[in-house]
C-alpha cells in the first residue's frame, strides 16, 4: 500500500542521483508538506525513497477515511475498537543476508547527526505474556555497514520493558522492523496503549474502518508477527550490548544527546525486501514527524479533556510548538472556569505538554492568527493565566531542566455579555 502514495497527483518525483548524506533533507524541506519520491542515489543502493508520505492532515484523513477537519476526534472515537490481524503464509517478499541493510538507502538527515538513520522504522516486540507491541523507535546504523548493526532508541516504554525483562530472563530480544506502511500501522504504532493491549489489534481496526480490508500479518519462526505490507523488513535480536546513538536531531529541531549513553544494539539476521522497495524517509523537525507524533497524543488530550468538559470540540497540537509541546483546545462553554478545568485535562493527557490555550468553539484552531486575536480580545493575565513550577516536562525541550514550568492560557469568552466579545460578520460572512 505504502508505494500507492507515490501515485498522489501533487507528489515530486526526483530523478536526477541524490547524495544520501544531507541530499534528502534538502529536497524534503523544500517540499514540506508533499510527498517527494527520489527514484536515483549518489552509489548503488536497493529500491527508492518516499519522504512526506503523509505530511499532511488532508492527505493523512483521506487514507484513514476520515474527515480531514476532524482526523483527531475520528481516530478519538476508534480508540478503543479492536481488530485481528490475519495470520497469512509467506509474504511477497526476497529474503537477503544482514549484509543487505548497507544496500537500503538509509539518509544522513543533519550534519551534526551520529549517521544514517532509520525514522520511521516501527518494531514488533511480543511480550512474555505473548501479546505483540508496536512502536516507533529510531536507528542509527552502525560502521561497518555491511555487519547489519544498528543502535536502537530505546526510552522507558514497553520495548523498554519487555527487553529488560527478556535480559533478566537471560534472553536476547527478537523484533521484527517494518519500514514502508499504512497509516492505520504508523498512528497505531504511535500511540502509548496500556500494557498488554496489542497496537496490532488497534491497527487492525484502524485498516478496516479505513475500507483497507483486514490486516494481514507474517510470522517467521523465531520472531514476532509483521505486517505483509511492509516494504522492508528487518528480522533480529535486540543484544545486551550496547552503543552510543547520535546525536540525533529531533521534533524541536534541536540536538538530542540522551541515547549517548548507550543503547541496545540490534543485529540484523535476515533482510526482507519487495520488488524495488520503498523507503520510508520520515524527515526529523518535519511536517510529518509533527503530525505522526504528535496526532495520537491530540486524541489522548481530546480523551482526557472531555471527562472533565463535556463541550469540548476539538485539539490541535501546534507546529510552531513541534507538534509536541503546546496545544490549542476548542471548546462550547457551558460554565465559567471550565477553560481553565480544560487546561489541567490537557496536561494531565499529555504529559510532555508545556502550553496550552483554550479557546471557544467560534474560533478556527488551524489558525494560528484566529489563536492569537482570541488571547489579544478574550484574556486578561491576572485572571486567565495559570502556571505550574516543578512539573514533569519532556527532554525534548532543550530549555527544561529535570523540571519544566508550563502554562494554560484561558481565551474563550465570559458567559456574561458574550456578544462584546464576538467578531462583526456582514450577512452572509
Amino acid at each position: 500500500m505504502f508505494r500507492e502514495i507515490t501515485d498522489e497527483k501533487d507528489a515530486v518525483v526526483v530523478k536526477e542521483r541524490v547524495s544520501l548524506k544531507l541530499g534528502v533533507t534538502r529536497y524534503l524541506r523544500r517540499y514540506p508538506k508533499r510527498p517527494v519520491v527520489f527514484t536515483s542515489f549518489e552509489g548503488e543502493y536497493l529500491g527508492r525513497i518516499v519522504g512526506g508520505a503523509f505530511s499532511s492532515r488532508e492527505r493523512l484523513a483521506k487514507w484513514l477515511n476520515l474527515p480531514s477537519d476532524g482526523v483527531s476526534r475520528g481516530l478519538s472515537e476508534l480508540l478503543n475498537r479492536r481488530g485481528e490481524a490475519r495470520v497469512v503464509e509467506g509474504s511477497e517478499h526476497k529474503i537477503y543476508g544482514p549484509d543487505a541493510v548497507e544496500r537500503l538507502p538509509i539518509p544522513t538527515y543533519y550534519p551534526t547527526d551520529g549517521g544514517p538513520y532509520l525514522t520511521a522504522s516501527i518494531v514488533s516486540a511480543e511480550a512474555p505474556e505473548g501479546w505483540t507491541n508496536l512502536s516507533f523507535h529510531r536507528m542509527m546504523l552502525l560502521a561497518p555497514y555491511e555487519e547489519g548493526r544498528l543502535v536502537v532508541r530505546v526510552v522507558p516504554r514497553h520495548l523498554h520493558r519487555i527487553y529488560h525483562e527478556n535480559l533478566e530472563a537471560g534472553e536476547e530480544t527478537p523484533i521484527a522492523v517494518s519500514v514502508g506502511v499504512g497509516p492505520w500501522l504508523l498512528v497505531a504504532a504511535a500511540t502509548s496503549l496500556p500494557w498488554g493491549d496489542s497496537e496490532m489489534g488497534y491497527a487492525a481496526a484502524l485498516k478496516e474502518a479505513a475500507g483497507r480490508g483486514p490486516l494481514e500479518v507474517v510470522k517467521n519462526a523465531g520472531y514476532p508477527p509483521y505486517p505483509k505490507e511492509a516494504e522492508i523488513v528487518l528480522l533480529g535480536k535486540l543484544l545486551e550490548e550496547r552503543a552510543p546513538e547520535g546525536p540525533f536531531v529531533d521534533i524541536t529541531s534541536t540536538i538530542d544527546h540522551s541515547g549517548m549513553e548507550g543503547q541496545p544494539v540490534f543485529q540484523v539476521e535476515k533482510v526482507l525486501l519487495r520488488e524495488v522497495p520503498h523507503f520510508h524517509a520520515l524527515l526529523p523537525a518535519g511536517s510529518e514527524h509533527y503530525l505522526l507524533m504528535g496526532l495520537p497524543r491530540e486524541v489522548m488530550i481530546l480523551k482526557s479533556v472531555a471527562s472533565s468538559v463535556a463541550g469540548v470540540k476539538d485539539v490541535r497540537l501546534t507546529e510552531g510548538g513541534a507538534g509536541w509541546l503546546h496545544a490549542v483546545i476548542s471548546i462550547r462553554k457551558r460554565k465559567e472556569g471550565e477553560g481553565k478545568n480544560a487546561i489541567l485535562a490537557a496536561f494531565a493527557g499529555h504529559p510532555s505538554l508545556k502550553h496550552v490555550v483554550v479557546v471557544d468553539e467560534d474560533i478556527d484552531i488551524s489558525k494560528s492568527e484566529e489563536v492569537e486575536w482570541a488571547i489579544a480580545t478574550r484574556m486578561q493575565a491576572d485572571r486567565d493565566l495559570i502556571i505550574i513550577k516543578g512539573a514533569r516536562g519532556s527532554t525534548l525541550d532543550p530549555s527544561a531542566g529535570e523540571t519544566t514550568a508550563k502554562m494554560g492560557l484561558d481565551a474563550t469568552a465570559p458567559l456574561k455579555d458574550r456578544e462584546r466579545f464576538s467578531r462583526v460578520k456582514l450577512e452572509g460572512e
